[in-house]
């Protein structure tokens, strides 16, 4: 997050950062907009080096429809995967995700 000084209160500070995160990694098209953003909860991982630094922040957030693409295409794909096809990519997924996989997705 960046610093900031914003007279926004912190739930909203926070809400405005995590949007400006998401909007680095994906667009949002033909109408496709943000519904409702839900604090989850955090996460914690003392086991790498980032996570001895920093704490994530869980949300689940719902968009209108699923015209949601990759900004950086050379570096990565994606698609749409129902929950329960979420496992087969377990092996791939960074630490935090793991942790949000077995504690909140399964």
């Amino acid at each position: 997050m960046n610093p900031g000084n914003s007279t926004d209160s912190k739930e909203q500070y926070l809400i405005g950062e995590l949007k400006r995160e998401l909007f680095e990694e994906v667009k949002l098209l033909n109408g496709c907009i943000i519904e409702d953003i839900e604090f989850i909860g955090f996460i914690n991982d003392d086991t790498i080096s980032v996570g001895r630094a920093h704490i994530g922040l869980l949300y689940n957030i719902h968009v209108s429809n699923k015209d949601v693409y990759i900004n950086e295409t050379d570096k990565m794909t994606a698609e749409w995967i129902e929950k329960p096809g979420l496992a087969e990519f377990y092996e791939g997924m960074e630490t935090w995700t793991k942790i949000t996989f077995n504690y909140y997705i399964k």
